[in-house]
């Protein structure tokens, strides 16, 4: 965000940090991928109490600060917590050390053996339901999670004080699942959670946001933190330009992070059309955001936000001239080739966008988004026909994507292929029973067969994802009418 940060500037004036992203977190906030020890530590009950690196780490020499559970100790008494009633392990042995059982380690590159500093409380249980390692199973290899977690709760007790676990909410949120808006909109509410977890839990809010989605966007929106207010004001990139100047009041916050996403989120939203007092607010924080995107102008990813973020402001020349930058930096940049295409297609330059997508194909032949992209521009051509190859290739490449084989399935039904419709978006509802508009889909197919009953229960399905979705619950009511009119069997 920040080229070259002065000492002792505030860490959100000059950086944007990564949350716990799918692939480099677990959802239980676990190191997964090659992370900073910044977002573990964050997480941490100490250092939301004041603890900073120095308390543990020498910063001069690069050492601890004490030997094995002593430096610990020097917050923790030993008589409480280095003893064998609380680890449960024999005195002196590995699994009597504090790190065994709160700072889990991972080894990168073969060599780096990095331990997680979030001091998170061992939950077996919570890591067999989202498909995470824990502790005791890492070291205990030949037993079960369900042993684990049985033995901590003989230890123990049943309830834990983190119950309910704010992973089993990361973990539905990143799978869709049916209430997941009202379980992380819990965590991302609930200030008792570290800041980077509630801003976790907004990301993941669905879209469109369903009224506890909503209620929680409104209220972190005023939160005290800023990484939380940072991480609502994201939210508003998919709401109309009209429904997001609410995002002016914070283009004079105090934290630079906050004061760029307010100027992301008012990107397509006219200069005029904003309070007269917010529009100096708007045009420093706006230059504020171009230059944070150019801290990394020497790679292309810069180059295409940029080029978005002007396009948003309608400025067409610019957001060109960015994506030829991109693309003068990496030819066979994916995200610069799909974007740029996009750009053109959206300009009504469609030769130009199918060839730039052709270019993105045969340079990532492996990749989804290569494939779907091309598909798309097909059909919006009127060549649905022509575009079930690519759509075929992306959600065989990518099946844990479910657009890719919904919106398959979409072309094939346009086509009259109905049979083969139907099998992919079954297939598709298999992997991701929670999938809104393969639901949706289907009901409509299966009503249009005649099969009402079948179209009903899908029906359902879909609203209770959603209670509030009107168009699936206007299906349902529709179904069930013409159930209702359907001639006793006899």
């Amino acid at each position: 965000m920040v080229a070259d940060p002065l000492p002792g500037q505030r860490f959100l004036d000059t950086h944007a940090p990564l949350l716990l992203q799918q692939g480099e977190y677990h959802a239980d906030g676990q190191i997964q991928g090659e992370v900073f020890e910044w977002g573990s530590f964050v997480q941490s009950r100490m250092q939301r109490a004041g603890v900073v690196c120095a308390d543990c780490h020498d910063p001069h020499r690069g050492t601890l600060r004490a030997e094995g559970n002593a430096v610990c100790a020097q917050c923790h008494l030993p008589a409480r917590f280095d003893v064998a009633e609380h680890h449960r392990h024999p005195p002196g042995s590995a699994g009597a050390q504090c790190v065994s059982c709160h700072m889990p380690a991972v080894t990168y590159m073969g060599v780096d053996r990095r331990r997680d500093h979030a001091f998170s409380i061992p939950r077996p249980d919570v890591a067999s339901q989202i498909g995470a390692p824990d502790v005791c199973t890492s070291c205990h290899t030949d037993r079960p999670q369900s042993w684990a977690a049985t033995q901590i709760v003989e230890w123990f007790g049943p309830r834990r004080r983190d119950d309910p676990h704010p992973a089993l909410a990361i973990h539905s949120g990143r799978h869709g699942d049916a209430g997941a808006d009202r379980l992380l909109a819990a965590v991302a509410t609930n200030r008792a959670h570290s800041p980077i977890l509630r801003a976790t839990a907004i990301s993941l809010l669905p879209t469109p946001p369903s009224q506890a989605s909503a209620q929680a966007i409104g209220a972190t929106l005023l939160d005290p933190e800023p990484l939380v207010r940072a991480a609502a004001l994201r939210t508003l990139d998919g709401l109309h330009p009209r429904n997001r100047l609410h995002a002016a009041r914070f283009l004079a916050d105090e934290t630079r992070l906050v004061r760029i996403e307010a100027a992301r989120a008012l990107a397509p939203v006219p200069l005029e059309a904003l309070p007269e007092a917010a529009r100096t607010a708007f045009t420093q924080a706006w230059a504020e955001l171009l230059t944070s995107e150019r801290v990394a102008a020497e790679r292309p990813e810069a180059h295409v936000n940029i080029a978005a973020l002007l396009a948003a402001r309608g400025d067409m020349a610019g957001a060109e001239a960015a994506y030829r930058d991109a693309l003068a930096r990496d030819p066979t940049h994916l995200g610069a080739l799909v974007n740029f295409a996009d750009f053109e297609a959206r300009r009504g330059q469609r030769d130009a966008a199918e060839a730039t997508l052709r270019r993105a194909v045969a340079a990532h032949p492996r990749e989804a988004e290569a494939h779907y992209a091309l598909a798309l521009t097909l059909a919006q051509q009127g060549r649905v026909a022509e575009s079930l190859d690519s759509l075929s290739q992306a959600s065989t490449l990518r099946p844990e994507e479910p657009r890719y084989a919904y919106v398959q399935g979409i072309a094939l039904n346009q086509l009259r292929r109905t049979d083969d419709a139907v099998a992919v978006l079954r297939a598709n509802l298999e992997r991701h029973p929670h999938h809104r508009d393969s639901l949706f889909a289907l009901a409509t197919i299966e009503r249009d067969r005649a099969n009402i009953t079948e179209a009903e229960r899908l029906a359902a399905a879909a609203v209770a994802l959603n209670p509030a979705d009107r168009e699936a619950a206007a299906l349902l009511a529709q179904l069930r009418d013409l159930r209702r009119r359907l001639p006793a069997r006899p």
